[in-house]
């Protein structure tokens, strides 16, 4: 049996009383809540957005609406040498003093992969064509 409630501030003064019945329905409501989550939030089916990366010019897929790097590499590369002018991105031949590791950047372009948590991947198509 649930009793009423009486609510006080902090000089002791009564501010409300919560009723008995109304704590009954917040109770159900909130079992109601637990059983059946997506009743109360909406499940977030967020498309994924193909972009090109700012720096090196590989396809990327994610679902940030405000992603422009493939990577943390690529976006601290982009803050420290582009962004301040002392150098130019990847694709825009900033890795000429580095022609092993353009090649590599060349060869996964050419292989339209993505970077993933395991490493570069292959863009998997869906029904979308994404």
């Amino acid at each position: 049996m649930i009793h009423p409630v009486k609510i006080y501030d902090k000089d002791g003064n009564l501010k409300r009383e919560v009723s008995s019945e109304t704590l009954a329905k917040r109770s159900v409501k909130t079992l109601n809540d637990i059983h059946n989550p997506n009743r109360r939030f909406g499940v977030s089916r967020a498309a994924f957005k193909v972009f090109t990366c700012k720096n090196c010019g590989v396809k990327i897929r994610s679902r940030k609406e405000k992603a422009e790097f493939c990577s943390t590499y690529c976006s601290g590369y982009w803050t420290k040498t582009v962004a301040t002018g002392h150098g130019s991105a990847f694709r825009f031949g900033g890795l000429d003093a580095y022609p092993e590791a353009k090649a590599e950047l060349a060869l996964r372009i050419n292989a339209k992969a993505i970077y993933d948590r395991e490493g570069y991947q292959p863009i998997k198509r869906g029904r979308n064509g994404i």
